[in-house]
């Protein structure tokens, strides 16, 4: 299902860095969010789902995703609250065995769960919602008391939420020249 990853990535950053669709399957690449506050830094990576692949583009996917959770730190596994009580991370990723970097489980979706509902989810149930940010200073709480924030290692820069290329847009040293033609004449 569309549990609202990359959505919920952008929120954490505070920037549009990741494709959000109402479709699921439409990260396609791994994506990395930077989040800064005082001297930790927190880095969330937003993966491909890992969906049983029926083609080859979704097994390079899931492959992907793989690779980039056998290196994490901490894994938080995002499951839409709306569909109730999540199964076990392992058995929903179709993994051999357990993870080695510690599973979070938070709820996402918050704002279309009413009270009633929250609490079958459990009384340590973390929820967040991408769209009103409910939830979200107790999940970086929740990471960062866990130990799996970190100090800062290397700058990035303060106005620079991903340690991807800079996005292309208006004012940007980086857009095309054909686009600035294009606006002049406007």
């Amino acid at each position: 299902p569309n549990v609202g990853k990359s959505s919920l990535l952008n929120r954490l950053v505070g920037e549009h860095l990741a494709i959000v669709s109402p479709k699921p399957q439409a990260t396609r690449l791994p994506v990395v969010g930077l989040r800064t506050e005082g001297d930790t830094q927190f880095v969330f990576h937003d993966l491909p789902g890992l969906l049983e692949p029926r083609y080859m583009m979704q097994s390079r996917m899931r492959q992907a995703a793989l690779d980039q959770l056998a290196r994490s730190h901490a894994i938080v596994y995002l499951h839409p609250a709306p569909a109730g009580v999540a199964p076990p991370f392992e058995s929903l990723a179709g993994l051999e065995g357990p993870p080695r970097a510690p599973v979070l489980t938070v709820y996402t979706k918050a704002d279309l769960v009413p009270a009633a509902a929250r609490a079958a989810l459990g009384p340590d149930a973390l929820l967040v919602s991408a769209e009103t940010g409910e939830g979200i200073p107790a999940l970086l709480a929740r990471l960062a008391g866990a130990g799996f924030a970190s100090p800062i290692i290397r700058y990035v820069g303060a106005d620079s939420p991903s340690d991807g290329p800079a996005p292309v847009g208006p004012g940007s040293p980086d857009l095309p020249e054909e686009w600035r033609l294009l606006r002049e004449r406007e």
